[in-house]
């Protein structure tokens, strides 16, 4: 493909994509296994952020509304047939504030957006992020541990330590600094997803995404905590959610 934002797994010509954008700390690679199970007509595009993954010996970028334009120019020229976007976490920010962004131009806007495990924009950013950027390296990987999804096994290599938390630690300093402003509701079908258990994500932190949309977005709980999705059954059902939204006769011109 070309692009360095963007590994790209499909398996021939492909109908539609999906573009995955990765929780805080995370790599494009935390999707690839999503590629046994998703529709071969539709193309995996998960994004890579700098400084992490294939993109290791770069910087990472320090203002999110760079990283947010950068992101929307890199899916710009893509969007030239069907696509979804899918964010877990931070990724789920990004996936808005991208698909406003590109509202703002002349792409194709997304068939479907899917937004996982992150409270609604109006309330970012949320005491936790604020807190934990601002703390030590020991206190903020037990902050990390109160999410899941740090590998205990890997978290005392120092050169794994290492990686993660300049990863992590840029991106929960991005968000902290992230200032909502409030525009015109999103025409794009929408869904929410969270796991039952996230001590940081509830019903209550969800309602207010109903504002950024001109239909009230669909609300899908899943057993698990913030990182529910890892789950095996989990993950199939949610490529079931995308792949439905793909389908030809689900998918509606949006231009």
């Amino acid at each position: 493909m070309g692009n360095k934002w963007i590994v790209s797994e499909t398996g021939g010509d492909a109908r539609s994509r999906l573009f995955c954008l990765p929780h805080a700390g995370g790599s494009a690679a935390v999707f690839q296994s999503w590629r046994k199970t998703l529709d071969p007509q539709i193309e995996l595009c998960s994004l890579q952020y700098p400084g992490r993954g294939t993109r290791l010996d770069e910087d990472a970028i320090t203002e999110l509304d760079t990283l947010i334009g950068e992101l929307a120019t890199a899916i710009a020229p893509l969007t030239d047939r069907p696509y979804a976007l899918f964010g877990h976490s931070l990724g789920a920010l990004l996936a808005f504030e991208v698909t406003r962004a590109l509202g703002r131009g002349d792409a194709r806007m997304p068939s479907a957006l899917f937004l996982s495990a992150c409270r609604a924009p109006m309330l970012l950013p949320s005491p936790f992020i604020v807190e934990a950027a601002a703390l030590p390296e020991d206190a903020f990987i037990t902050a990390l541990r109160t999410l899941g999804g740090v590998p205990e096994d890997l978290i005392e290599e120092p050169a794994f330590r290492e990686v993660l938390l300049a990863s992590t630690r840029s991106d929960f300093d991005l968000v902290s600094r992230y200032r909502y402003r409030a525009t015109a509701p999103l025409d794009v079908p929408a869904t929410l997803l969270y796991g039952q258990t996230d001590k940081h994500i509830t019903g209550e932190t969800l309602r207010d995404w109903r504002v950024e949309f001109t239909e009230a977005p669909a609300v899908r709980r899943f057993p698990g905590g913030h990182f529910y999705l890892e789950a095996d059954p989990v993950r199939n059902d949610i490529l079931a959610l995308v792949t439905d939204a793909l389908t030809p006769d689900s998918i509606v011109a949006r231009i």
